[in-house]
């Protein structure tokens, strides 16, 4: 089942208290933790400048995804530095954010990253998330 309504009884609202300590002129990157697989999975980068979703193949495994779960493909990604990355394959997986759950399909990419999954801009819309990267 798809939980699609956010609970307009308990807004998230941010306000100065909630900058971080350091400022507002930081360049951190957006971490959030999120579920799949019945498992809870941290440093999830969210990244509105990505027009997939991807996980590394060893976060993969770890949500005991194997290779034969996945949809073959010939599709390659450019990474962050400018790379092309070779897909291992396709899956669609569900995940929870809170009380939202949402399908979203990923590319299962070979590459050591610094999260353990990447929700771009795919995930995003779909969830109708708005990104604050400044809290």
């Amino acid at each position: 089942m798809t939980r699609d309504v956010p609970d307009l009884n308990n807004p998230i609202i941010f306000s100065d208290d909630d900058i971080p300590p350091f400022g507002a002129n930081h360049n951190l990157a957006m971490y959030i933790t999120v579920q799949c697989q019945e498992k809870n999975v941290p440093i999830v980068l969210v990244d509105d400048g990505s027009a997939v979703n991807v996980i590394p193949v060893k976060t993969a495994h770890r949500l005991g995804i194997k290779e034969a779960d996945l949809i073959p493909t010939n599709q390659g990604v450019r990474a962050y530095d400018g790379t092309h990355r070779k897909v291992a394959g396709l899956i669609t997986l569900t995940i929870a954010t809170g009380p939202l759950e949402r399908q979203a399909s990923f590319q299962v990419v070979y590459f050591d990253a610094s999260f353990n999954m990447l929700l771009g801009r795919p995930w995003i819309h779909a969830a109708k998330a708005i990104t604050s990267t400044l809290y």
